[in-house]
């Protein structure tokens, strides 16, 4: 479970911090140009040991391109979240929270690992609850958005919970090109499972 980077400036030499500005200043030129061509930007470090960083660009540029006020169709910036990773869910969670402060939409593309040969049952429980946490936040406020990133069709269908419809802003499912008997990428809206006296904002 990583600390949240919230402004690394303090601790980098003047000219790291020269370095920093102009790449966030290259960063924001292409999240314009993702925004104008209406294609959204999935963040992903690969490397545990970056991660920290990579939080701290997605949740940058999120707060500039994913405000649901200048976003358009929907949001730009999507940071990836690697359930394997033992505390990716209170990362979540306070990523969730600093996005709802902040006034603009966290997305996230969860998968289980880079590169796993196999998947335990806690990853798949981790995984799991991940989906529903960012589903329950968007049927309740749309502070959250959801690419639902797996090398398995067969895991959306096992989840009628997760009901896939016509393409939508707020959650998508996507399959790994090829993976699994030729498949392609695919995405759809999700419709919430309510609780009682819940509104569905997603209507």
């Amino acid at each position: 479970n990583s600390e949240a980077v919230v402004d690394p400036a303090p601790h980098l030499s003047p000219a790291d911090r020269t370095q920093l500005r102009g790449f966030l200043e290259r960063l924001e030129h292409v999240c314009k140009q993702a925004r104008e061509c209406k294609i959204p930007l999935l963040f992903d470090a690969e490397q545990s040991h970056r991660q920290p960083a990579i939080d701290y660009l997605a949740r940058e540029m999120s707060c500039r391109f994913n405000r649901p006020e200048g976003m358009g169709a929907q949001p730009v910036v999507y940071n990836t979240f690697q359930m394997y990773l033992q505390g990716k869910h209170d990362d979540m969670q306070r990523e969730i929270q600093l996005a709802s402060e902040g006034g603009y939409v966290m997305a996230a593309k969860v998968v289980r690992g880079a590169y796993m040969q196999s998947e335990t049952d806690a990853t798949d429980a981790a995984y799991d609850s991940a989906v529903e946490l960012l589903l329950r936040q968007i049927s309740r406020n749309r502070s959250a958005a959801v690419v639902i990133a797996t090398h398995n069709r067969l895991v959306i269908l096992a989840h009628p919970g997760w009901k896939i419809a016509s393409p939508g802003r707020y959650a998508e499912s996507w399959s790994t090109a090829g993976a699994v008997n030729g498949s392609d990428v695919w995405c759809g809206e999700w419709t919430p499972r309510l609780e009682d006296g819940e509104e569905d904002v997603c209507q």
